[in-house]
């Protein structure tokens, strides 16, 4: 009976076996799928890209999800950036920055006794060893520029941080020093940059703000290319009269161009200002997380923030946005609105140099606008953007913005267009 019993075990475990094999097999493909759909899903999402792909996911829980862990690995992967940039210098660190000091000791450049330098400190000098460093106790300024700016830079730093703070609400003290690297052309600028990030993004931008080392690039508009064929026109200008007029109808045209000259170098100077406050609203964003470092946000929201504190008075207007803004509404040419407002790519990434403008424009005025009509309701909607979750239900930029304003797309477009008007 026994005997039988085992027989009868084996005989249903032989014909059991490739129906277990099977599901063995079912199991192992439905993971595979699984992981290679959500390995898709996040690819797509993570990369934000409108065609052919992203419109499969687009509102839908797997972007929520891609989206999130996407966010995720971006955060982890940055932290991890800026911990090994702040850490301890090792060896081959330690010799070069001995070199740096010894060098900037015999210069008498700075008084290194004096200062207290962090590994931070230490790595920036000794990522530009040619550059003229300025220490002080809240700033390292470095550059191959003069250093007569340095101090309006400091000024201009330390009123845009008192209003950013304000307008936020933001307390904690700043304890890390501002680092800035200030080149004396836009070649230099493009140069080190690239050589130092190993890509070449940079060539069509102002400035750049690193989070990773947290230091500020820009460059004097003064020796740029573009200043300089004006400065020269200029020269032509008076070249040509001199050919023309008698001396002293000369010396009075003379006088005209020279002032002209000075206005426009002003302006250069004014414009540089306005990268750095631009560049620094976006360090003092990313040290008081008022955005997430998940890359949740949309670059309207990002870059029409810093644009709102590119002028003395937060918020002001500033001639060329407002010309370029009046000139395109006029031509009935502006940018779609919930467009641009619910994508990056399109307008942002444009290879084309006036969509760029008329983003960059048009998400200052969204953002102005924003903060005076509807300041406590925007200041929830940027900590609602930061704190986006999993589980978020999704939806565009539009809606959750006209959400919390309480009016519908429609109106706020009509408002925008009147704001242009306003100007």
């Amino acid at each position: 009976m026994q005997k039988e019993n085992k027989r009868e075990i084996c005989h249903q475990l032989i014909e059991a076996a490739p129906k277990n094999r099977f599901r063995t097999i079912y199991r192992y493909l439905y993971w595979c799928s699984s992981i290679v759909i959500l390995s898709m899903a996040l690819g797509i999402v993570s990369t934000k890209q409108t065609q052919p792909f992203y419109s499969w996911v687009e509102n839908t829980r797997l972007e929520s999800f891609g989206r999130y862990v996407a966010g995720l690995i971006l955060e982890q992967d940055s932290k991890s950036k800026e911990d090994n940039f702040s850490s301890s210098l090792n060896t081959e660190e330690k010799a070069l920055y001995k070199k740096r000091r010894i060098r900037l000791l015999q210069s008498r450049q700075i008084d290194l006794e004096r200062h207290m330098l962090s590994p931070r400190d230490k790595r920036l000098l000794i990522k530009f060893p040619s550059m003229n460093p300025q220490v002080t106790s809240s700033f390292i300024i470095l550059t191959n520029e003069n250093l007569p700016l340095s101090q309006q830079f400091r000024a201009t730093i330390q009123t845009l941080e008192k209003s950013f703070k304000a307008l936020f609400s933001l307390k904690q003290p700043e304890k890390k020093r501002v680092h800035i690297c200030f080149f004396n052309n836009r070649a230099s600028y493009i140069a080190s940059i690239n050589k130092d990030f190993g890509f070449r993004a940079f060539h069509t931008t102002l400035g750049y703000y690193s989070p990773i080392d947290d230091c500020i690039y820009f460059f004097s508009r003064k020796r740029s290319r573009s200043s300089m064929e004006v400065l020269r026109a200029y020269e032509l200008k008076i070249d040509e009269k001199s050919k023309l007029y008698s001396k002293r109808q000369l010396t009075r045209d003379k006088e005209l161009i020279q002032i002209e000259v000075l206005n426009y170098l002003q302006e250069l100077d004014r414009d540089t200002l306005c990268t750095l406050r631009h560049e620094a609203a976006h360090r003092l964003a990313h040290l008081h997380d008022l955005h997430s470092r998940r890359g949740f946000e949309k670059l309207w929201l990002i870059e029409g923030i810093a644009q709102y504190f590119e002028t003395s008075i937060p918020g002001e207007t500033r001639k060329s946005k407002k010309a370029l803004l009046l000139t395109y509404k006029k031509n009935h040419k502006l940018l779609d609105w919930p467009k641009l407002i619910n994508s990056n790519n399109d307008n942002f990434g444009s290879p084309q140099n006036i969509s760029k403008q008329l983003a960059y424009a048009q998400s200052w005025l969204l953002v102005g606008y924003l903060f005076r009509e509807h300041k406590e309701a925007f200041l929830k909607f940027i900590d609602h953007q930061k704190n986006t979750s999993i589980l978020a239900r999704p939806q565009n930029d539009l809606s959750i913005l006209c959400k919390y304003l309480k009016i519908s797309p429609e109106e706020l477009v009509h408002e925008l267009t009147v704001s242009i008007e306003k100007l």
